[in-house]
Formats: C-alpha cells, structure tokens, sequence
C-alpha cells in the first residue's frame, strides 16, 4: 500500500509519509534540552555580535551546513552569519558538500577557497595518501591474505566495519579490505583519536573510547579534549598534517588510530565537513572545544589572500 500524500501548499512538491516521519524525528532531536539549549547559545553568540556590529558573513557552497555540523557553531561564535550567495561582507568561502567525493566541476574551485581541493575522502584516497607521507598502509589483498582483517564501505561516514577472516574469494568492489588495527586500551575498550585540521595545525584532538564490541560505531561511552602534543609526537604531528594537505583538507577532521602492538598510527577516515564535538563530550568540553576551534579558524583560514 502507498503511503498517502499531499501537495505542499509552497513549493508544490508531493509530500510523503516519509517526509512527515522524518520532519517528527527532527522535530524529536530539537526538542531535547541538551541540543535545544545549544542551538540557543549559539544563535545569541551571532545576535550579540550582530548588536556590536559585526555585519561578516561565511559563505558556502553548493551546500549549507546545518546546527548538526562543528563548522555552525564556529560561524556563530565567530559572529558570521552563513550565506548561501556571496557577499562583500564574507570573510572567506567554503567548498561544502557533504559526500566522499565531490562531483568533477568543483575541482576547478579556486586555490583560495576553504577545502575547494579537497574532493575525494574515500578510504581507498586516504590510505593512497598516508602510504605516500607515512610509508605504509593499511589496505590489504583479502583474496591472498591470512587471518583476520576488517571490511568497511569506501564511502565516508558509513560505520559499517566488520572483523572476518581472509582469504575472501569474492571481495566487494566497494568496500575496502584493511588490516585490524589494535587500538584496544584495556580487554573491553577502544580508543579513536580525532584529529581536527584547522589549515596548518591542529587545535586539539578527540580522544574517544567506546566498548570493544562497537568499536566501529559513533557512540563513544566517554570522550576528552586533549593538545596534539600529548597525544601525538612532533613526528607524528607533522606528518599528519603533510597528510592533510595531501588530501587538500583545510578544514576537517582525521580519524586516527594507534595501534598498540606496533606503536604506529593509521589514518582510518577523513572527514571534510565534521559534525559535532563528539557524543558524549561533556557540555563545558564542547564548548572549550568550539572555542579552540573558533581561534584556529579565525587564525589559519579567514582572510586569506585570493
């Protein structure tokens, strides 16, 4: 049976049953304190620099990024209003679309805008990059290889990773084969490593712990804020971010994994246009977090030379 629908009275497009379900969810998702109160804190960021004067706006393009995203919350505590249009009031433009790649005519986007280089995130990209700055890599034959090793989507964003063992006689062509990184911190628990770049540094890492049985999902049982140099040596640090501009990312976030075994680290994800912080982020952190992330921006990224 098809779901009934109805005209929308504006635009004329039919709605669906879906449509209604998923307006409920948002509906649902706004209405709890936690996000509600957020979304308020920072919309009076915007207002109290609107009142001071501050008449700068962001731009992105073809897309918007909405309250969900990290890069809402930077405009709005930076006192940018986000423009789908270019101004003269912009302070700087960015290139957002949120998918692993981006379709070809955006790759003649000008040097100067925010990632307008940065067009493909596929795993397969990634682990191109991190075995031309790192050396290594975790990508696998699993037709030819022994023992355990991970398979996941080649798209961003996906969390659809699974231990099997190899050899596999018939791989999926779009998903990639990887090596099992052991970022185990105890017999029950995982620890990811969230990288943010912000141009040419990084203003903080995520350190993420979720149990070992969902090691490969986004619900973190606790998170942290922690300095790049406690987490990371000089090395590291400047070989994440030689792999960062490898892939073009201006702004964004790495998903790093140590593993225990090795001592080494692996890039696993790469994301261009980040939501959050993190689940499970205490609410002073996320906006400590917001902050660091706001100067970094401000710093690095606005007004740049075209």
């Amino acid at each position: 049976m098809q779901p009934q629908r109805r005209d929308n009275d504006e635009t004329g497009r039919r709605v669906t049953a879906a449509d209604v379900l998923c307006a409920s969810h948002s509906i649902a998702h706004y209405s709890r304190p936690s996000v509600a109160g957020e979304y308020l804190t920072y919309k009076r960021h915007l207002f109290a620099h609107r009142l001071g004067g501050r008449r700068a706006s962001l731009h992105f393009a073809p897309q918007q990024p909405r309250e969900a995203y990290v890069i809402w919350k930077v405009a709005h505590h930076l006192g940018l209003r986000i423009v789908a249009t270019w101004q003269p009031q912009a302070v700087a433009s960015v290139l957002w679309h949120d998918d692993t790649v981006i379709p070809p005519m955006l790759e003649r986007a000008s040097a100067n805008l925010i990632n307008g280089r940065c067009v493909d995130i596929s795993k397969r990209r990634v682990d191109e990059a991190m075995a031309a700055v790192l050396g290594y890599r975790l990508a696998i034959d699993p037709t030819v290889a022994s023992g355990v090793c991970v398979r996941k989507s080649d798209a961003n964003g996906t969390h659809d990773g699974e231990v099997m063992r190899c050899p596999v006689a018939r791989p999926d062509g779009r998903s990639v084969y990887q090596r099992l990184v052991a970022n185990t911190v105890s017999d029950s628990k995982v620890e990811d490593l969230r990288a943010v770049v912000v141009g040419a540094s990084l203003p903080l890492v995520y350190v993420k712990h979720r149990p070992l049985g969902r090691r490969f999902s986004n619900t973190n049982s606790e998170v942290r804020v922690a300095d790049a140099d406690t987490v990371f040596d000089e090395s590291e640090t400047r070989q994440l971010l030689v792999l960062a501009a490898e892939l073009r990312l201006d702004l964004g976030e790495l998903d790093v994994l140590r593993d225990r075994e090795d001592g080494r680290i692996y890039v696993v994800d790469v994301n261009n246009t980040p939501s959050g912080p993190p689940n499970h982020l205490p609410r002073p952190e996320r906006r400590r977090a917001v902050e660091l992330i706001s100067s970094a921006v401000e710093r690095e990224l606005l007004n740049r030379p075209s």
